[in-house]
């Protein structure tokens, strides 16, 4: 009944606002609720992890890469498409702040840090070379730190 409720309210407030959109009485663009969407669905999910004590292992890796394509697709609605090519290593970047979510809360293998460090590397690298190609000589120190921040944390190595 609560769930009928709050979807309802939902509805009709989108439906209020593509209306008065129409209507000339407000400017609203519709392509700015997927990323709207999609940041209620990351909440939804981190609220859900939390409230399960970390159950789910799935949860912050989809939320991270959830969250990277709702920023994506609000510059992809405000800029236009074409902005996707040059932001799509953000997905990289996502999928690696859920991957470092996961092992801080789960305590989770210090081989999770590699992963986690190669796939941010490459999504940096890969954001500033397309970006801004005067940044690329930063690509590759930056991802030199960062796989020697990831191996000096190697509990494996350091006994």
């Amino acid at each position: 009944m609560k769930r009928n409720i709050i979807w309802g309210i939902v509805l009709i407030l989108v439906g209020a606002l593509y209306l008065l959109s129409v209507a000339g009485v407000i400017v609203f663009n519709a392509m700015y609720l997927l990323p709207i969407a999609l940041l209620a669905v990351v909440a939804y999910m981190q609220i859900q992890y939390f409230r399960e004590n970390r159950i789910d292992t799935g949860k912050p890796i989809a939320s991270g890469l959830l969250l990277a394509l709702a920023v994506i697709f609000f510059f992809c609605a405000k800029d236009g498409w074409d902005v996707f090519k040059q932001l799509y290593p953000l997905i990289l970047i996502g999928l690696s702040l859920g991957i470092v979510e996961e092992i801080i809360t789960r305590q989770g293998k210090s081989g999770s840090w590699v992963v986690a460090a190669v796939l941010a590397a490459l999504g940096l690298v890969l954001l500033f070379s397309i970006r801004w190609s005067d940044i690329w000589k930063y690509g590759i120190p930056i991802a030199l730190i960062i796989a020697g921040i990831s191996v000096i944390w190697n509990p494996r190595k350091n006994k």
